[in-house]
């Protein structure tokens, strides 16, 4: 199982995230809508912090959290962050090929395989609040996505390219197919949010 892999939590439901590098967390903005970050925690494997803030990206189902104190190897040598991707590392993202989703979802982590189906500029959630731009579809046919997996890593060749964000269950039924917010097209984004999160008072 990836050790990078979080559970963002709140008194009223969580959802799931990747330490990208001691301070930061990337998860899915739809869950923060109308969150504080008083009321939330960020929970790891035999690790827990409070979180001191974060930034939505405008334009897709993005957010970037500051912990409130690091997650240092010296305390936690089995936890190593899933690093952002480079222009060099990240790998062809074309019809068919695998791919591997962590998540959150039943209260446990769990890893779910995929393939990919196909790219598409923008997907618009059910609710018409949820905004994915750049956006990947993969199908899940043995092992879908659940409420709970939102903002999961997705992996392809051990590199991290999405974060899980919609899945496709009219009235109800899940089918199997869910929508990934892609990282890469907004690299310059995640970064500028990450320079512009202030340290947490007394760090």
């Amino acid at each position: 199982m990836l050790s990078s892999l979080v559970r963002v939590h709140t008194p009223t439901g969580y959802c799931s995230g990747v330490l990208i590098d001691p301070y930061f967390i990337l998860t899915a903005r739809h869950f923060l809508r109308h969150r504080t970050a008083g009321d939330m925690f960020v929970f790891g494997d035999h690790w827990n912090r409070k979180v001191s803030g974060w930034i939505d990206l405008a334009t897709t189902d993005i957010s970037v959290l500051r912990l409130a104190r690091p997650i240092m190897e010296a305390d936690h040598p089995a936890i190593t962050p899933t690093p952002l991707p480079t222009a060099a590392s990240l790998p062809p993202l074309t019809r068919g090929t695998p791919t591997i989703s962590y998540g959150m979802g039943g209260g446990k982590p769990q890893q779910r395989p995929g393939t990919i189906w196909f790219k598409f500029p923008q997907v618009i959630g059910k609710n018409y609040h949820t905004r994915v731009r750049h956006a990947l579809v993969i199908r899940q046919p043995n092992n879908p996505a659940i409420p709970g997996d939102s903002g999961g890593p997705v992996m392809v060749n051990n590199q991290l390219v999405g974060l899980q964000s919609l899945i496709l269950d009219p009235y109800g039924k899940n089918l199997g197919v869910a929508t990934i917010s892609l990282i890469n097209p907004h690299l310059g984004e995640i970064r500028a949010a990450m320079h512009r999160l202030p340290p947490h008072p007394g760090e």
